[in-house]
């Protein structure tokens, strides 16, 4: 039987409070700390001082070597320790329930590929059916994860930086767009990177939530 440990079970809460000590990280709570922590470091971004000690302290993260620094630059890389953490951090979320996710504006969204997703499931729940629950349950977590970052990932790359076309630079995106570009086309569903109609989406949103605060506070009977 596979099993499949939570969040919390892999690093306690006791741990979380040992090691994250007076640390200040403002509203994000200790836990959200490392929730983000793992999830930058999975991205291969850089992050602060702090968050990278606590990271390795967890045994989440270890310091690149000196073949890799030389490659990428002095990033984070998750342990195997951190891989499970991964996981365990988008276990209890089905496919089917991300796929519900919608923004608010309605209608089609830039992202995830609805039906292409729907089709791997159907697939996942035929392994199910067949008697092989366990195995239906691990493929499932690994692509609902896999759906949730490289969606979070499609959405930030154009305020991240500009992509890079090779793994050549020594760059923060490189390595992760290079897997994403080379990965997409293999698993349906994924999200198409598209840098300009994410910021043409983003625009339509931020004019849609204001034009709903100007008519909340006209039905409020504020002045506008």
């Amino acid at each position: 039987m596979i099993e499949l440990r939570t969040t919390r079970q892999i690093v306690s809460d006791e741990d979380i409070e040992r090691v994250h000590g007076n640390a200040n990280f403002g509203s994000l709570s200790k836990r959200g700390v490392v929730d983000e922590g793992v999830l930058t470091a999975a991205f291969g971004f850089h992050c602060g001082s702090t968050m990278r000690a606590i990271l390795q302290e967890h045994r989440l993260t270890k310091a690149a070597s000196a073949t890799e620094r030389g490659r990428f630059g002095d990033r984070m890389r998750l342990t195997q320790r951190g891989f499970e953490y991964l996981r365990a951090l988008f276990g209890n979320v089905p496919a089917h329930h991300l796929l519900g996710l919608r923004r608010s504006t309605g209608g089609p969204r830039l992202g995830i590929n609805d039906e292409a997703a729907k089709e791997v499931i159907a697939r996942i729940d035929a392994v199910a059916a067949a008697g092989l629950a366990d195995e239906a349950k691990l493929f499932e977590t690994i692509y609902s994860a896999w759906l949730r970052l490289t969606d979070a990932y499609v959405n930030a790359h154009p305020y991240v930086g500009k992509p890079e076309r090779s793994m050549t630079p020594i760059s923060a995106l490189s390595v992760t767009d290079f897997t994403l570009r080379h990965w997409a086309e293999k698993i349906p569903g994924t999200p198409k990177l598209d840098d300009e109609a994410v910021l043409r989406e983003a625009a339509e949103d931020e004019a849609w939530h204001r034009e709903e605060d100007r008519r909340m506070r006209r039905d409020a009977g504020d002045d506008v």
